[in-house]
């Protein structure tokens, strides 16, 4: 054999020897993976902030140092602030009165009692109807004959009938107050004072809005104006 045939036939085999080596070494490595202490010989470690990195301060809260400026003290109570009551309603059929000086609000008023023509007791109010003059129950009348007969119990009653223990609205105002009250009331929206007068169960007052009706009403001798049958 040629001396040039040897050299080729032995560099063959250095390779093959070669890579059989390396073969060997990468199973070895896959039977074996690297340890913890050897992975983190690899890993990039954590990169700890500066410590020149300047931090916030806690605020100091020692008294007169909390808010700069602001004198420290005892806490000041003030009293709170009623609220304002809404506007009393202002369409009443009735002339004003001028003891109307209180506000006053457009209330329903339940267990409605006639104590007289023109007076009402409804709960803690006792009212007087405004413009009119209330018809006392011990009133007498005498009729055309001459005769006398009780015309003011029968006005109440026939007040009473009219109210039948129905709810009233009137201005009133709030709380009741201890004395009668001068005002005006509706029923169903009709107004309680000129049914009186209308009726003639009732006189009305110089200059109220009812005078004309209830001259209409002595006129046609109704009510306390009638025979008293």
């Amino acid at each position: 054999m040629r001396p040039s045939g040897q050299i080729a036939i032995g560099l063959a085999a250095g390779a093959v020897a070669v890579g059989a080596l390396w073969f060997s070494i990468g199973e070895q490595e896959t039977d074996h993976p690297a340890s913890p202490s050897e992975r983190a010989a690899t890993t990039p470690q954590d990169v700890t902030p500066s410590s020149s990195v300047e931090q916030p301060r806690a605020r100091n809260a020692a008294p007169g140092m909390a808010f700069p400026g602001v004198a420290d003290g005892p806490l000041e109570r003030i009293a709170p602030v009623a609220p304002e009551p809404a506007e009393p309603e202002k369409n009443s059929t009735a002339a004003p009165s001028a003891a109307k000086a209180e506000r006053r609000y457009r209330t329903p008023l339940h267990r409605v009692v006639a104590m007289a023509a023109g007076e009402i007791r409804a709960g803690a109010y006792l009212i007087r109807l405004d413009g009119l003059q209330v018809t006392s129950p011990d009133e007498t009348c005498v009729n055309a004959s001459g005769a006398s007969w009780p015309c003011g119990a029968a006005a109440r009653t026939a007040f009473r009938g009219y109210l039948r223990t129905r709810s009233i609205n009137c201005a009133v105002p709030r709380p009741a107050p201890p004395e009668p009250v001068v005002t005006d009331c509706t029923l169903s929206g009709d107004d309680v004072a000129l049914w009186l007068a209308r009726n003639g169960w009732a006189r009305a007052e110089a200059g109220s809005a009812y005078v004309e009706a209830a001259q209409q009403a002595a006129q046609q001798r109704r009510g306390l104006s009638s025979d008293g049958r």
